[in-house]
């Protein structure tokens, strides 16, 4: 009887050692979407600002307007490896065959 209760509370605790570290991984995706989303005080708190300013639209159009399309088609290619752009970005001529 003694070791099938020191087995329960070993799977007790593994499995609240999971759900903390799993609430803990939950909260810091939630954290980092908010800070993305331009909707949420996060996303102006991560910029320096207290919360959304009155004028928050405003501000997302200018700082859109710092990058031209070729600029952010550029940065895009590069996130993919499927584009020649991301293997030049890390030093390589073109896309390997093996990748």
């Amino acid at each position: 009887m003694k070791i099938i209760l020191v087995n329960c509370q070993k799977e007790i605790n593994f499995a609240l050692k999971k759900f903390i570290i799993m609430r803990n991984f939950k909260d810091d995706l939630d954290n980092h979407a908010n800070q993305l989303n331009p909707n949420n005080d996060a996303f102006w708190q991560s910029r320096g600002y207290d919360e959304r300013p009155e004028n928050w639209q405003d501000l997302l159009n200018e700082e859109n307007t710092l990058y031209s399309k070729d600029d952010l088609d550029n940065h895009a290619n590069q996130l993919n490896p499927n584009n020649d752009a991301f293997w030049q970005s890390r030093g390589y001529d073109e896309r390997p065959e093996n990748w």
